[in-house]
């Protein structure tokens, strides 16, 4: 009998807001996002205005860190990398996620996001996530790995 496929596409080891791995296991939560450029995979979320709101970190407000937006794989592909706004948003505020980086990362590194809502370790003018530590090295533009205890 002939072979039915016999080549095999590479599939993509991370992508921004996907799970590392549950070694440890994670926590995750909904939320509706209210920030009208809605809410991308792998980016800090804050506290919304309403109750049971999120936003994006950089909308211009400043409030609570509540974790790290979770990909989903039961989006609608036209809508690109995020969740649009009004739409439930999983947030994980424990566990190991894949996120991009805007600076060269080192594992153990404090973690760092900006008022823009990039990732860093750098503490100057930026704000630290309590009890997150960079759990893998990468460039930066590169991704590593977040873990929040």
């Amino acid at each position: 009998m002939p072979a039915v496929q016999s080549t095999y596409s590479t599939q993509t080891a991370a992508r921004a807001g996907m799970l590392a791995d549950m070694q440890e296991g994670y926590n995750a939560f909904s939320r509706v996002v209210e920030t009208a450029a809605g809410l991308a995979f792998g980016k800090p979320v804050q506290r919304g205005a309403a109750d049971g709101g999120c936003k994006a970190i950089g909308d211009g407000s400043a409030t609570t860190f509540l974790g790290v937006a979770l990909r989903t794989q039961s989006r609608d592909a036209n809508n690109g990398d995020i969740f649009a706004q009004r739409e439930d948003a999983r947030i994980a505020d424990k566990g190991v996620i894949w996120v991009t980086v805007g600076a060269t990362v080192a594992a153990g590194d404090p973690v760092y996001y900006t008022t823009a809502g990039v990732w860093t370790n750098a503490s100057s003018g930026n704000v630290l996530v309590a009890n997150a530590v960079w759990d893998s090295s990468a460039a930066s533009g590169a991704y590593a790995r977040l873990r929040l205890k």
